[in-house]
């Protein structure tokens, strides 16, 4: 569009240019997620008395979309106690419990399925005991169960396969990793993509924190099935899973990165205020 210099731009006119940049370079961004998965890991049997269903938001936000997938395979009590519930897992390998749920509540082709370990075992913790102190404030009952690889219980490691993967398709991982005790964290190895290892909450009120209750995986492309494992982190001999979420996209993102939708919405307004400082000064030499 040309138009000759000091010719007044109209309101709507502005509007109509403001609108499009946002949504060129806002929701263009946002729809490269185009499915989100989110699982809550718990205990369950015996041992699931204090287990509470995650809903809400996670690391990946992903606005009023806030189902999450609850898997909460049998324990056999053995923990229950004033601290919390949970217990050795005594339920069959491989456990799983059908196919997935997206964040808005549709049904996917994806699935999970666990193997127990020696078995290993889950937790969850008790509300009156007090310590939710270092569970992130902003995902507590997602934080605050769990299940457990631990080196006190034998050799062995759980793992579970993600089931379903298109090959047509691009996937970010995040895998959660920390406990209700500041020193619990860790060690997750995703097939084919290395190992990430979570710190661990040095303690007191946080919110979910990358690197320190969770790591992220990006890059993944579709394999069918995608293999995790995870154990103790090296802080203590227990290593806590306590969910993940799973981002498809239909394209390769940008640099190899999926841009987060409230780091998109900020890049959308950059080009707005970039817009409007262009105009102020071309309103200043006209």
């Amino acid at each position: 569009m040309h138009m000759k210099r000091g010719t007044p731009i109209s309101v709507s006119k502005r509007r109509e240019w403001v609108l499009s940049i946002l949504f060129q370079v806002t929701f263009v961004h946002i729809g490269l997620a185009a499915v989100v998965i989110n699982v809550d890991f718990a205990p369950g049997g015996s041992g699931g008395g204090d287990s509470v269903g995650y809903s809400g938001q996670g690391a990946y936000s992903d606005p009023g979309n806030n189902y999450w997938n609850h898997r909460d395979p049998s324990t056999d009590g053995s923990f229950n106690g004033v601290a919390g519930t949970g217990g050795r897992l005594d339920s069959a390998d491989p456990y799983n419990a059908g196919f997935f749920n997206d964040s808005t509540g549709a049904g996917t082709g994806y699935w999970m399925e666990l193997w127990q370990g020696d078995p290993e075992g889950g937790f969850a913790v008790n509300s009156g005991h007090g310590t939710y102190a270092n569970v992130a404030t902003d995902a507590q009952d997602l934080m605050s169960d769990y299940l457990i690889s631990s080196t006190d219980w034998g050799a062995g490691t759980p793992a579970l396969n993600l089931n379903g993967l298109n090959s047509s398709k691009y996937y970010t991982l995040y895998l959660y990793g920390a406990g209700d005790l500041d020193f619990r964290n860790t060690s997750f190895t995703v097939g084919g993509y290395g190992t990430q290892t979570t710190t661990g909450v040095p303690g007191g009120s946080h919110t979910l924190t990358l690197g320190q209750d969770y790591v992220v995986f990006s890059g993944i492309t579709g394999v069918g099935f995608l293999p995790i494992s995870w154990e103790d982190g090296g802080e203590s001999t227990e290593g806590p899973f306590n969910g993940f979420q799973l981002i498809e996209n239909d394209e390769p993102p940008p640099g190899g990165a999926v841009p987060e939708p409230s780091t998109a919405m900020l890049i959308g307004m950059g080009g707005f205020v970039a817009w409007t400082s262009a105009r102020r000064r071309a309103r200043r030499h006209i």
